[in-house]
């Protein structure tokens, strides 16, 4: 049970952003706010119990998650920029871990190429108005590695599955996994691109 909630939840997301990620963009990138806020809240939560060197409670951390989720989703909703900073620099982070992990990197510049990316994402979303097919890929290939991410921690099996879509590409692996998050990336942008939408993120968020 403490895995079955977090796991639906995250195949719903990864769903809502795979099929609906550009069509339904405010909604969908306030939805993506709620779970980073949830993450920083809780990450705040530790940090703050570090600081004390005291346990505030099993519910504490739920209770700044919620705080998180909540005041990031509504910031997401209702500013642009907040949301270009929410998305894109997280998909710059996930991208840079991808990347490194695929290279096989020390930690310390695994984090450097995750940060770069993550910040010159930022940028290009902020001083460019993305055009809608590479919006539509990007959260396509967002939320099929969401759902993918889902459906592992539902039966339990957790692996680093990206690797195997890098550079040290070996056929002899599991790759159930990386078949399954290209084939769920092609479909959903796929669906998405027989949507009506605005042709830019910014005229499709408002």
């Amino acid at each position: 049970m403490e895995t079955l909630w977090p796991a639906i939840a995250e195949i719903a997301i990864g769903l809502a952003f795979c099929f609906f990620g550009y069509p339904a963009a405010r909604f969908v990138l306030a939805l993506w706010g709620a779970v980073l806020g949830f993450i920083l809240g809780v990450a705040g939560y530790a940090i703050v119990v570090g600081w004390l060197g005291s346990n505030l409670g099993t519910v504490a951390p739920w209770i700044a998650g919620a705080v998180g989720a909540v005041v990031v989703a509504g910031l997401s909703f209702a500013f642009y920029w907040v949301s270009v900073l929410v998305a894109m620099g997280s998909l710059g982070w996930g991208l840079g871990q991808v990347l490194a992990s695929s290279l096989h990197v020390a930690p310390w510049l695994a984090v450097t190429i995750a940060v770069v990316v993550a910040v010159g994402l930022v940028i290009v979303g902020w001083t460019l108005d993305l055009p809608r097919l590479l919006l539509i890929i990007a959260t396509a290939f967002i939320g099929a590695g969401v759902i993918v991410d889902g459906i592992q921690l539902l039966l339990g099996h957790s692996t680093r599955w990206y690797e195997n879509i890098g550079p040290n590409f070996n056929v002899g692996t599991d790759l159930v996994w990386p078949i399954s998050f290209a084939a769920l990336g092609i479909i959903g942008a796929l669906v998405q691109s027989r949507q009506h939408g605005k042709k830019t993120l910014r005229a499709a968020y408002q």
